[in-house]
Protein backbone atom coordinates (compact mmCIF):
# COMPACT_ATOMS: atom_id res chain seq x y z
CA UNK A 1 0.00 0.00 0.00
CA UNK A 2 2.90 2.36 0.68
CA UNK A 3 4.18 1.88 -2.85
CA UNK A 4 0.86 2.95 -4.28
CA UNK A 5 0.97 6.12 -2.19
CA UNK A 6 4.50 6.79 -3.39
CA UNK A 7 3.46 6.36 -7.01
CA UNK A 8 0.51 8.68 -6.45
CA UNK A 9 2.84 11.31 -4.97
CA UNK A 10 5.17 10.95 -7.95
CA UNK A 11 2.18 11.24 -10.28
CA UNK A 12 1.06 14.40 -8.47
CA UNK A 13 4.55 15.94 -8.89
CA UNK A 14 4.49 15.11 -12.60
CA UNK A 15 1.04 16.64 -13.14
CA UNK A 16 1.40 19.63 -15.41
CA UNK A 17 4.72 18.48 -16.84
CA UNK A 18 3.06 17.08 -19.98
CA UNK A 19 2.08 20.64 -20.90
CA UNK A 20 5.73 21.66 -20.82
CA UNK A 21 7.00 19.31 -23.56
CA UNK A 22 7.45 20.37 -27.18
CA UNK A 23 5.81 18.03 -29.68
CA UNK A 24 8.77 18.34 -32.06
CA UNK A 25 11.86 17.83 -29.88
CA UNK A 26 9.99 16.03 -27.05
CA UNK A 27 11.95 18.05 -24.50
CA UNK A 28 10.94 20.88 -22.17
CA UNK A 29 10.03 24.06 -24.03
CA UNK A 30 12.65 26.68 -24.69
CA UNK A 31 11.18 29.99 -25.85
CA UNK A 32 7.67 28.57 -26.38
CA UNK A 33 5.87 30.06 -29.40
CA UNK A 34 2.15 29.65 -30.00
CA UNK A 35 0.69 29.13 -33.46
CA UNK A 36 -2.71 30.56 -34.50
CA UNK A 37 -4.21 27.07 -33.97
CA UNK A 38 -3.09 27.33 -30.29
CA UNK A 39 -0.46 24.57 -30.47
CA UNK A 40 2.88 25.46 -28.89
CA UNK A 41 6.43 24.53 -29.88
CA UNK A 42 9.97 25.70 -29.14
CA UNK A 43 11.10 28.68 -31.20
CA UNK A 44 14.22 26.81 -32.41
CA UNK A 45 12.15 23.76 -33.37
CA UNK A 46 9.75 25.89 -35.41
CA UNK A 47 12.64 27.74 -37.06
CA UNK A 48 14.20 24.45 -38.14
CA UNK A 49 10.80 23.10 -39.22
CA UNK A 50 9.89 26.23 -41.19
CA UNK A 51 13.24 26.75 -42.88
CA UNK A 52 13.00 29.83 -45.11
CA UNK A 53 9.30 29.47 -45.89
CA UNK A 54 6.86 32.25 -45.11
CA UNK A 55 4.32 29.74 -43.79
CA UNK A 56 4.32 26.48 -41.89
CA UNK A 57 1.88 23.67 -41.33
CA UNK A 58 1.26 23.00 -37.65
CA UNK A 59 2.99 19.70 -36.83
CA UNK A 60 -0.05 18.65 -34.76
CA UNK A 61 -3.12 19.69 -36.72
CA UNK A 62 -1.62 20.68 -40.13
CA UNK A 63 -3.32 24.12 -40.14
CA UNK A 64 -1.38 26.71 -42.09
CA UNK A 65 0.28 29.48 -40.12
CA UNK A 66 1.62 32.44 -42.07
CA UNK A 67 4.88 33.92 -40.86
CA UNK A 68 5.90 37.55 -41.04
CA UNK A 69 8.43 37.93 -43.84
CA UNK A 70 10.74 40.06 -41.69
CA UNK A 71 10.61 38.27 -38.32
CA UNK A 72 9.57 34.72 -39.27
CA UNK A 73 9.02 32.41 -36.31
CA UNK A 74 10.42 35.04 -33.92
CA UNK A 75 7.37 37.16 -34.76
CA UNK A 76 4.96 34.55 -33.40
CA UNK A 77 3.63 35.36 -29.94
CA UNK A 78 5.30 33.70 -26.98
CA UNK A 79 3.12 31.35 -24.98
CA UNK A 80 3.16 33.04 -21.58
CA UNK A 81 0.79 30.38 -20.16
CA UNK A 82 3.41 27.69 -20.71
CA UNK A 83 6.14 29.94 -19.33
CA UNK A 84 4.05 30.73 -16.24
CA UNK A 85 3.13 27.07 -15.71
CA UNK A 86 6.81 26.11 -15.93
CA UNK A 87 7.68 28.79 -13.33
CA UNK A 88 4.87 27.69 -10.97
CA UNK A 89 5.93 24.03 -11.16
CA UNK A 90 9.60 24.95 -10.66
CA UNK A 91 8.68 27.06 -7.61
CA UNK A 92 6.50 24.30 -6.19
CA UNK A 93 9.28 21.73 -6.69
CA UNK A 94 11.92 24.04 -5.20
CA UNK A 95 9.82 24.28 -2.01
CA UNK A 96 9.51 20.48 -1.77
CA UNK A 97 12.61 19.28 0.14
CA UNK A 98 12.42 15.84 -1.53
CA UNK A 99 12.58 17.38 -5.01
CA UNK A 100 14.79 20.33 -4.07
CA UNK A 101 17.78 18.13 -3.33
CA UNK A 102 17.45 16.46 -6.71
CA UNK A 103 17.11 19.73 -8.62
CA UNK A 104 20.18 21.41 -7.17
CA UNK A 105 23.39 20.25 -8.77
CA UNK A 106 23.31 17.17 -10.98
CA UNK A 107 23.61 19.41 -14.07
CA UNK A 108 25.64 18.13 -17.01
CA UNK A 109 28.83 20.07 -17.63
CA UNK A 110 28.51 19.57 -21.42
CA UNK A 111 24.73 20.21 -21.58
CA UNK A 112 23.89 22.69 -18.76
CA UNK A 113 20.16 22.47 -19.43
CA UNK A 114 20.18 18.72 -18.79
CA UNK A 115 20.06 16.93 -15.45
CA UNK A 116 22.36 13.96 -14.89
CA UNK A 117 20.18 10.96 -14.06
CA UNK A 118 22.64 8.14 -14.82
CA UNK A 119 26.16 7.20 -13.77
CA UNK A 120 28.66 5.72 -16.22
CA UNK A 121 30.51 2.89 -14.47
CA UNK A 122 33.14 2.77 -17.25
CA UNK A 123 34.08 6.48 -17.02
CA UNK A 124 33.03 7.08 -13.37
CA UNK A 125 31.05 10.23 -14.20
CA UNK A 126 27.40 11.36 -13.98
CA UNK A 127 25.66 11.29 -17.37
CA UNK A 128 22.70 13.25 -18.79
CA UNK A 129 20.24 12.00 -21.41
CA UNK A 130 22.18 13.69 -24.23
CA UNK A 131 25.51 12.11 -23.21
CA UNK A 132 23.80 8.76 -22.66
CA UNK A 133 23.31 8.26 -26.39
CA UNK A 134 26.55 9.84 -27.58
CA UNK A 135 29.77 9.70 -25.56
CA UNK A 136 28.56 6.90 -23.23
CA UNK A 137 26.62 4.76 -25.70
CA UNK A 138 27.26 1.10 -24.91
CA UNK A 139 28.88 1.82 -21.53
CA UNK A 140 27.80 0.23 -18.24
CA UNK A 141 25.24 2.65 -16.79
CA UNK A 142 23.29 2.79 -13.55
CA UNK A 143 20.70 5.17 -12.15
CA UNK A 144 22.55 8.05 -10.48
CA UNK A 145 20.19 8.00 -7.51
CA UNK A 146 21.07 4.35 -6.80
CA UNK A 147 24.82 5.02 -7.01
CA UNK A 148 24.47 8.06 -4.73
CA UNK A 149 22.56 5.99 -2.16
CA UNK A 150 25.33 3.35 -2.21
CA UNK A 151 28.01 6.02 -1.69
CA UNK A 152 26.02 7.59 1.15
CA UNK A 153 25.73 4.20 2.88
CA UNK A 154 29.47 3.61 2.45
CA UNK A 155 30.31 7.02 3.90
CA UNK A 156 27.96 6.44 6.85
CA UNK A 157 29.59 3.10 7.58
CA UNK A 158 33.05 4.68 7.44
CA UNK A 159 32.01 7.49 9.77
CA UNK A 160 30.46 5.16 12.31
CA UNK A 161 33.38 2.71 12.16
CA UNK A 162 35.01 2.44 15.62
CA UNK A 163 38.34 1.44 14.10
CA UNK A 164 41.42 3.59 14.54
CA UNK A 165 43.69 4.75 11.78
Amino acid sequence: MAAAGGNNAAHQRMRGQEFLVCGICLDHFTLPKILPCAHTFCQACLETYAGRRRFIYCPNCRRVAELDSASGVRGLPGNFWVTNLRDVIAERDSENPDVKGRLQGNRCKLHPGEQCRHFCQDCHVPVCGECLFSAHNGHALERLERVLNEVRQEVKSLISCPCTV
